[in-house]
């Protein structure tokens, strides 16, 4: 084995890495640092028995522990602001922060993070925490006063996420749910999947009421209770776990809880979990079942207009038998029922996976099938999954189409619907949807129902379709016979209508459920199943990208603060609207209600919201497919139903709920706002008993739409702007080619992208009007038909630009706050040097954070960010790649890879993300697990060491790809590599400019919360003001060898700071005695400058001497350097001689007495052992020098 980098070897050299601050833990697990124990005649902790903590105030030793704790890293205070509190005001300041700890489980979590987190605090300061602590344990009350006790209880209580666990998440799962829940029982009959309306017809019938689907209010409240007690009861208990930790970490010889007191503490949680949690339940089950009563008075209504469906089949049937005229058409309508069950019962088959019955053709063709159908009593036969008194009610209906459409034998009856319905209203031949949903109803059936006849034509276009390789008909790249082409084209026509079917509610096939039911009829090579299986990991891939806790945060928080948009909007349109009205305008009266319409879909009126959702469903199933069954941001859909598909979808469990709940009240608030301005209300209709059917289109397009566009999901298929179309272009083209836009063009989420980017364009000022005038021109003197977006007029242009306004207000202020010292995203909350990355929740408000950021900077005469800078950050919020956008730079290295001929370093870090990406769902376990071992929380260190001393013949090339791809699980010790500095198997990376390792504070909040905080120092804080990035003045490029570049970061972010604060005062000559910080206004540039040749000196200074450190080092002990050694060879190796590769040409310039060798390859692989091989690297480097001169001179003469 290697012998690791020594701190000092045998020739009494000291080795390089003693340019490390020898404090400084390079591996991971440290002991516990001892901490330093007060005179016990000073302990003031004994003396605090029997008083109050604030008793403590004026005793100099507890004055100085409060000083050390939040000048520590807790709390960070500046010499500055602990004068500005007083003894008075620290000792208040901790009384508070122990009254949240005993509340708030987040606080607890900190604070455990806070005592294990060796790296970044000091022994004095963990032990003033202990102290202070013990004395806060040890006395008998606060001393603040009853109602600063209380207002603190409060906020801990208000603030801490298992109250709102308890008050929303329990009761949303045991409330919300009670109408789908109640329905699922009551359909399982027979094995036969009825819906809602059939469900309410029969208890109607029954005469037992609504109350058969309603939940018991005071048995789902108790539930609720129960589940309460035991979360709260388990978090309160993992809180006690957590504080006694924290104690134990702190407090030598800390004696806990004794089993009984952990006992009542519990229990006391655990009770007020029942109640907040019993509280939430109650509510939400009142509003489901106020939602069942809606329902079902609705379908009371709706029965008494359908009540003839059975006999009017039958009649039909009866009547067709007896009329010559219909005995063709009887007969065309048998084979179509034929085809019908014989496709279901092949479809059971295969999704069973199970050979079809041989009997399938005898009952398609035979006199079973007959005598179900035209029995006036039918028995209750299931053939394809349909009952006999189904299949009559579908032969009825498809009888009376066929006649009235005069549909031929040999004609497709959705083809014919799909035709009639395209034709202009009151033409030959025409038809309105509402005609055919009316035959529907008149026999009772549900559109569900009779989709069968659609899917059994889908089934038998996709068998004609035979082996035509589906890739071919995605891309028609393929050129077919000439039949073949004209079958695809007709399979794709056949896709269209009845997808255009489905848009009208007289289907309930979407247009993934028809692609998927013709590929299942036909038969896929090899080729076609494996382009599906790559498909479908694409799929998984995108899914699991969102399947973090706090992406679910994050799509949260950006939605409620939609809330708040929409509400302005809607406050802007009213005032528009009655402006324009005002002045004789006949626009559309925008009532002031609509304004918190969204908001009352949550809560006051989400009854009214679920109601809506449940027509939907019932109405029209295939908008509602489209609309909910499409996961938050999930853009390649596949309906597999694979193990892995199955597991996307449960990763993303707690997003699709949320996006649900959201979308939910978006399509409810849309409907209600639509119709308020028609003089009505959803309400009034949902008790009209007629469905949704019978709303004008147009208003349930616009719903739908609304809905999808409030969650970033809205498409863009009919679209025929620019803008629309282009975006389709690409979201198509990411789901028929995976991987390629999504890992190669790197846009995993191009609907997201331009989505975000449109209300980027609505919202901030100027551009949104801005596209209503250059559309006007573009009318003009390109083409009348151009626009931008077509379903938006100017009302709701000027509106949202308005809103968009008020947006750049609150952001401005919201910059104003942080003085220039954070980057335009970044927002430090208190005053403790840590600052919270908001971007992610921002999303496409960014912009105006960003535009904010820069008028701040402007006025106030802040340095403006680099150009480069500038533009970088105005690409991530106009396409959104801070988040979900997309990063062109894995095109680029994988060109890089074939034209030399094998992978680059960068073509393997960027597979090495891709890979990564299936990690994802690890990465809310990783944040966890890492809150309670700080160590775990810190970015590791990838770049590969190249210090394994089995590598002997070849260097271990693929250790930083192993470390990437791996990057969103556990730090597990076999995945760590870089086995070389004292011993460690794995090493926090740190930034040059920041003491601290790079990584998350408090990483499970970051999950809970959405927001990654991280510490800023002093000198990031000067970067922010100066406009600079951290890359403007250091790259990984800065220092190339790993092995020096480890050393020379850790050594900087040691140092860089401490040398700034003393530069930074200090009087400058050539500013005639003037320090850098009086520098100001005007002196930006000059500020700028100096500071940034501060910085580059200061790192060249550290890397020049490393560098000569190791470079002596290699000679004298070349095995404790075979990192140094190895990468300097790789490093060295990219540059090429005459075009060949360098050490290739090395090896055929080496002395012939160490023998005749044509490649470098040849020559290392005759290494007899570690030294031997460091040996002839060095040998190589050297002799490439060599030959590149003597190629040099050849090429001089």
């Amino acid at each position: 084995m290697a012998d690791n980098i020594i701190l000092q070897d045998s020739s009494g050299f000291r080795s390089p890495i003693n340019l490390i601050d020898q404090e400084t833990k390079l591996s991971v697990g440290a002991e516990k640092p001892v901490l330093p124990k007060l005179d016990p005649a000073l302990d003031y902790v004994q003396d605090v028995e029997g008083k109050s903590f604030m008793d403590l105030k004026d005793n100099t030793e507890f004055q100085k522990d409060l000083v050390r704790f939040f000048n520590g890293g807790r709390y960070n205070y500046t010499r500055k602001e602990i004068m500005e509190r007083g003894a008075k005001g620290l000792a208040e300041e901790f009384v508070e922060h122990m009254r949240f700890q005993d509340t708030n489980e987040a606080t607890a979590v900190k604070d455990l993070f806070y005592a294990r987190d060796s790296r970044n605090n000091t022994p004095g300061e963990l032990a003033a925490f202990g102290r202070l602590m013990s004395a806060w344990d040890g006395s008998e009350r606060g001393g603040t006063g009853t109602l600063t006790a209380a207002g603190d209880y409060a906020a801990g209580i208000l603030s801490a996420p298992s109250t709102w666990a308890s008050l929303i998440a329990i009761p949303a799962t045991l409330g919300a749910g009670a109408v789908a829940g109640q329905l699922a029982k009551q359909t399982a009959k027979k094995g036969i999947q009825l819906k809602l309306r059939q469900v309410l017809s029969e208890i109607i019938a029954k005469k037992t009421g609504s109350e058969v689907l309603k939940k018991s209010v005071l048995g789902t409240t108790l539930k609720g209770a129960g589940a309460g007690v035991v979360v709260e009861g388990a978090l309160g208990y993992g809180q006690i776990e957590t504080q006694e930790a924290t104690r134990e970490e702190v407090i030598d010889d800390f004696v806990g809880m004794t089993p009984g007191q952990k006992a009542l503490a519990t229990g006391l949680q655990a009770a007020f979990g029942g109640v907040t949690a019993g509280f939430g339940s109650w509510l939400n089950v009142k509003s489901a079942n106020s939602a069942i009563d809606t329902l079902f008075e609705q379908q009371q209504k709706i029965d008494e207009q359908v009540t003839a469906g059975a006999k009017n089949a039958l009649a039909t049937l009866s009547n067709s038998l007896t009329d010559p005229r219909q005995k063709k058409k009887v007969g065309n309508v048998l084979a179509r029922i034929g085809e019908m069950t014989k496709a279901l019962e092949v479809r059971i088959a295969k999704k069973e996976g199970r050979k079809a019955p041989l009997s399938v053709e005898g009952v398609a063709e035979g006199k079973d099938i007959l005598n179900e159908i035209f029995a006036e009593k039918p028995n209750t036969n299931v053939i394809g999954g349909l009952s006999s008194q189904t299949l009559q009610s579908i032969t009825a209906a498809t009888l009376e189409i066929v006649d009235k459409l005069e549909i031929g034998p040999n004609e497709r009856i959705s083809s014919a619907i799909a035709k009639a319905i395209a034709k202009p209203e009151g033409s030959a031949g025409s038809i309105n949807p509402r005609e055919i949903t009316d035959i529907l109803d008149s026999y009772a059936i549900t559109r569900e129902e009779f989709s069968n006849v659609y899917l059994a034509e889908l089934s038998k276009a996709g068998t004609t379709l035979g082996q035509a390789s589906i890739v071919s008909r995605a891309l028609d790249q393929v050129k077919l016979p000439k039949s073949r082409s004209n079958e695809s084209k007709d399979v794709q026509a056949l896709l269209s209508e009845i997808t255009e079917l489905g848009k009208v509610g007289i289907s309930t096939i979407d247009d993934i459920l028809a692609r998927q039911e013709v590929d299942l009829a036909s038969k896929s090579p090899l080729g076609v199943r494996l382009y599906k299986g790559v498909q479908e990991l694409d799929a998984v891939r995108i899914g699991f990208m969102t399947s973090q806790l706090a992406t679910t945060a994050r799509n949260v928080g950006f939605s409620v603060a939609r809330l708040g948009v929409d509400a302005s909007d809607q406050v802007f349109r009213s005032i528009l609207t009655g402006t324009a009205r005002a002045v004789g305008s006949d626009i559309p009266h925008t009532p002031a209600r609509n304004t918190f319409t969204m908001l009352r879909g949550m809560t006051y009126d989400k009854d009214m919201a679920l109601v809506a959702r449940t027509m939907l469903e019932n109405d029209m199933p295939a908008v509602y497919k489209k609309l909910f069954r499409d996961t938050s941001r999930v853009e390649v859909a596949t309906n597999s139903q694979t193990f892995l598909s199955r597991s996307s979808t449960f990763v993303n469990t707690l997003n699709s709920a949320t996006d649900h709940v959201f979308k939910q009240a978006a399509f409810y608030a849309s409907l209600d706002r639509q119709l308020a301005e028609a003089g009505s209300s959803f309400l009034e209709f949902s008790k009209s008993g007629k469905t949704l059917l019978e709303v004008d289109p147009n208003i349930l397009e616009r719903a739908g739409r609304d809905a999808l566009d409030f969650t970033f999901q809205k498409g863009y298929e009919d679209s025929d702007t620019v803008f629309g179309m282009g975006a389709n272009a690409i979201i198509t083209l990411n789901r028929k080619l995976p991987f390629v836009v999504s890992g190669a063009a790197g846009m995993p989420f191009p609907r997201y992208v331009a989505n975000h980017m449109e209300f980027m364009f609505d919202y901030i000022p100027l551009l949104g009007g801005a596209k209503g005038i250059s559309e006007k021109l573009a009318q003009k003197y390109y083409s009348p038909d151009f626009v931008f977006s077509k379903d938006k007029g100017q009302l709701e242009r000027w509106s949202k630009q308005m809103t968009g306004t008020m947006m750049f207000t609150g952001a401005y202020y919201a910059r104003s706050t942080q003085e220039g010292e954070t980057d335009f995203s970044d927002f430090k909350f208190s005053e403790d040097g840590d600052v919270s990355k908001m971007g992610p929740i921002l999303g496409a408000m960014g912009g105006h954070a960003l535009a904010a950021d820069l008028l701040y900077r402007y006025v106030n005469d802040i340095p403006f960010p680099t150009t480069k800078s500038w533009l970088s950050n105005a690409l991530e919020v106009t396409a959104g790649m801070g988040s979900l956008g997309f990063n062109t730079g894995v095109v680029k290295s994988f060109v890089e890879s074939l034209e030399q001929g094998s992978f680059t370093e960068g073509s393997k870090r960027k597979m090495a993300d891709i890979i990564a990406t299936f990690s994802y769902p690890g990465a809310t376990a990783k944040d966890f697990i890492a809150q309670g071992d700080p160590e775990k929380s810190y970015t590791r260190y990838n770049p590969d060491m190249q210090t394994d001393a089995n590598m002997i013949v070849e260097l271990g090339k693929w250790g930083e790809f192993t470390s990437r791809a791996s990057k969103f699980l556990p730090q597990f010790d076999w995945l760590n590599h870089a086995k070389s500095i004292n011993s460690a198997t794995s090493l926090p990376r740190y930034s040059p400019f920041n003491s601290r390792p790079i990584g998350t504070i408090n990483p499970a909040m970051k999950q809970i919360v959405g927001i990654d905080v991280r510490a800023q120092s002093e000198i990031q804080e000067e970067l922010s003001m100066l406009g600079l990035k951290e890359y403007d003045l250091y790259k990984n490029s800065t220092v190339k060898n790993p092995v020096i570049r480890y050393v020379v970061e850790q050594r900087l972010s040691e140092t860089l700071g401490k040398e700034f604060a003393r530069w930074r005062k200090q009087p400058q000559e050539f500013l005639n005695g003037e320090a850098y910080d009086s520098l100001t206004g005007v002196d930006a540039v000059v500020r700028r400058s100096m500071f940034s040749e501060f910085v580059k000196k200061q790192i060249q200074d550290v890397k020049t001497e490393t560098q000569d450190r190791w470079n002596k080092y290699k000679d004298i002990a070349p095995t404790s350097a075979a990192g140094y050694i190895r990468n300097m060879y790789m490093i060295d190796g990219k540059k090429p001689i005459l075009g060949k590769p360098r050490y290739d040409m090395a090896a055929e310039a080496l002395p012939k007495s160490l023998g005749n060798f044509t490649s470098a390859e040849e020559y290392l692989s005759k290494s007899t052992s570690l030294l031997d091989e460091l040996n002839r690297r060095q040998m190589l480097m050297h002799f490439a020098g060599v030959a590149e001169d003597q190629a040099k001179e050849a090429s001089e003469n």
